[in-house]
């Protein structure tokens, strides 16, 4: 039997998605909502480099140490206690697994050398370096693929290189010359993404042809850096002090594209720099605030490419729901779950703020405008930060004003529309997320709906989104 609720009703059967019959109705326009919702928590001092899908963050405590934490059991990992010798540690990258990568240097200004954690068995071992005097390690991909640089004997100069396990000697980028470091490897394609700061290029490598691709700059010949690589090959970084993503042409065809991530602040500002990008889009780094809360420095932003409503870099405390209050200053990473780690200041109730703090975003369960967003075709509406293998309910309503109750199966749980029905259900995959497909016709054009994800078994409802197709 379906199962009703009290006035306003839900049937909570599972029937086609059908905007057919939903959109021949009158609706209301209304701007279109932020779609994430977070909640950060403070882990420590110093700042997170990187945040994996297996909850591992690397960073740097204050002052000086390279640690890892462990999202189960909220334990931190002292990394420093594996190079004493050095006067500073730093954690760059930590895989699925907790194996880790980090880098020693004396204040003397000594080659850095890199080191690898081995997790498994709380280990750690050098990197081979080969004949040059020291390494630098900026990432480790989940095959152990490490990428970084090397730093040859009597020259100032750095070298990309990458290690295809902690085992092996470095090999040589070809054709990377002068000042260069690679910052990301992918197993599943093979490409490398790096940064030559002598030449004031931005480069890619890949692997299976063994070529060096040189990304275009804004301007045609400024200065430019990539630092982060998705599976689409989506590239991310900056180029004369604007945040960028550089876009293949098409696939395999070794020529990009460059585009700005305009900020949403003002008009003609734009991004520093992005630091991250995964595998649905979402792009993370710094810009230049105007926020008189922020004082003229930095400030974290989002951005999501693909779609309309992340046309522009974002700020991500405007994203924060719960938690402590935050200045977030740099997002430096973001996982497949769309956690994000980064720096910051903190403020608790009754408190003054404190800086230079550890910060990490979790997302709440979020449900992104849909893609293409237009009548006439198969949309895509994607959910992330729900609970892994969960199932998941999607309402719509074409009325917003009023609320659904959903308290007779969860307590308190009310949907924030009037009249709302059931669209579809899904199971949520190990990462949280979960995508819905769904034929839009071409009489929706011009209709508004809106939309509405919640889990029954945690009793959570994501944020409320409005769609005009």
């Amino acid at each position: 039997n379906a199962m009703q609720l009290l006035s306003p009703s839900i049937n909570m059967k599972t029937p086609p998605l059908n905007f057919a019959l939903i959109l021949s109705l009158s609706a209301f326009a209304v701007n279109q909502s932020l779609a994430q919702q977070y909640e950060v928590v403070e882990l420590t001092s110093g700042s997170g480099h990187e945040v994996n899908e297996a909850g591992w963050v690397a960073g740097q405590q204050s002052p000086s140490n390279a640690y890892l934490w462990q999202q189960s059991g909220n334990n931190i990992i002292d990394l420093d206690a594996f190079a004493s010798a050095y006067d500073v540690t730093l954690a760059r990258s930590v895989n699925r697994f907790g194996n880790t990568v980090f880098n020693a240097f004396n204040l003397d200004n000594s080659a850095p050398q890199a080191l690898y954690y081995d997790f498994a068995t709380n280990t750690s071992q050098f990197l081979s370096t080969g004949s040059n005097a020291g390494g630098y390690a900026n990432h480790i991909s989940n095959g152990g693929v490490i990428a970084g640089k090397v730093n040859p004997v009597n020259t100032s100069n750095s070298l990309a290189a990458y290690w295809m396990s902690s085992a092996s000697n470095p090999t040589i980028i070809s054709g990377a010359d002068g000042f260069t470091d690679a910052n990301a490897a992918m197993d599943f394609v093979g490409w490398q993404a790096g940064s030559t700061v002598f030449t004031n290029d931005a480069c890619l490598y890949r692997q299976s042809n063994a070529t060096l691709y040189t990304l275009p700059a804004f301007g045609g010949g400024g200065s430019a850096s990539a630092n982060s690589i998705n599976s689409e090959g989506l590239v991310v970084g900056d180029s004369d002090n604007q945040a960028a993503i550089w876009i293949e042409s098409g696939p395999g065809l070794g020529t990009f594209q460059i585009n700005a991530m305009q900020s949403a602040d003002a008009v003609g500002q734009v991004g520093r720099s992005a630091s991250d990008i995964n595998n649905m889009g979402m792009a993370v780094g710094y810009l230049q605030s105007t926020r008189p809360a922020h004082n003229g420095n930095y400030q974290a932003f989002l951005y999501y490419d693909g779609f309309e409503a992340f046309d522009r870099a974002k700020h991500l405390e405007d994203f924060v729901v719960s938690g402590p209050e935050v200045r977030f200053e740099f997002a430096n990473s973001v996982d497949e779950r769309g956690w994000i780690v980064g720096t910051g200041a903190v403020r608790y109730p009754g408190g003054s703020w404190q800086t230079d703090r550890t910060l990490l975003a979790k997302p709440l369960l979020s449900l992104m405008p849909p893609l293409p967003g237009t009548a006439g075709n198969v949309n895509e509406f994607l959910t992330f930060g729900a609970a892994p293998s969960t199932k998941i309910y999607m309402a719509y309503s074409l009325n917003p004003n009023g609320s659904t109750d959903l308290s007779n199966w969860c307590p308190g749980l009310i949907l924030d529309m009037a009249n709302a029905q059931l669209a579809t259900t899904g199971v949520s995959n190990s990462n949280g997320k979960l995508n819905f497909n769904a034929m839009v016709p071409m009489a929706a054009a011009g209709r508004t709906v809106y939309l509405q994800a919640f889990d029954l078994r945690n009793c959570k409802k994501s944020n409320l989104l409005s769609h005009t197709f």
